[in-house]
């Protein structure tokens, strides 16, 4: 955004401040109020981009959880009933996970597309859309539209994440302190 910043940068200890002036590019034809609606959109889009990132890290500490517990359990074969669940509560997990990003991104090169892009790439593609396509325009109606579906999207997968969270693996936690077993910790994305 043109403005007004101040730069600041820590050295041996000292810190150097010096104000710098962005001023908008001459050779573009958009104005102020265009790169403000850019700027406004690129941040929210950070922000959701963000937030799938979150999710999908939360989601891969669970499978971790579950996965080292199952390897903890087959051994005993008076376990088999949790290993049975851990492996179907992993399942739900993983339906919930693809929502959020495709299992398979590429083979071989970029073009070599397996899955469909799920949320985290469909995001970062419009980012880089409206970041670097736009050149001081505001994002076209068809990059409002489609970034209006995919907040949509994030928030059905984020519903059906904390669904699973609040439902699923509270009852797989249930199960586990009934049988003297520590429960699957979920940390907060806040």
């Amino acid at each position: 955004m043109p403005g007004t910043y101040t730069v600041k940068l820590n050295v041996n200890g000292k810190e150097f401040s010096q104000k710098l002036t962005v001023t908008k590019d001459p050779n573009t034809a958009g104005n102020e109020v265009d790169i403000r609606i850019q700027t406004k959109m690129a941040l929210e889009l950070l922000d959701n981009i963000n937030t799938v990132v979150d999710s999908i890290n939360q989601i891969e500490w669970i499978r971790k959880q579950i996965h080292d517990l199952i390897e903890v359990l087959k051994i005993d074969k008076s376990k088999f009933s949790i290993v049975t669940a851990a492996e179907e509560l992993d399942k739900k997990i993983k339906t919930v996970e693809n929502l959020f990003f495709q299992e398979i991104l590429v083979e071989g090169d970029a073009k070599s597309f397996r899955a469909p892009n799920k949320l985290y790439s469909q995001l970062c593609l419009l980012a880089g859309d409206v970041a670097q396509g736009s050149a001081d325009f505001p994002p076209t109606d068809q990059m409002n539209e489609v970034h209006e579906v995919l907040k949509e999207e994030l928030a059905v997968a984020s519903g059906k994440l904390n669904e699973l969270i609040d439902k699923d693996i509270f009852a797989f936690n249930t199960l586990l302190n009934k049988n003297n077993l520590k429960s699957i910790i979920i940390w907060s994305k806040e």
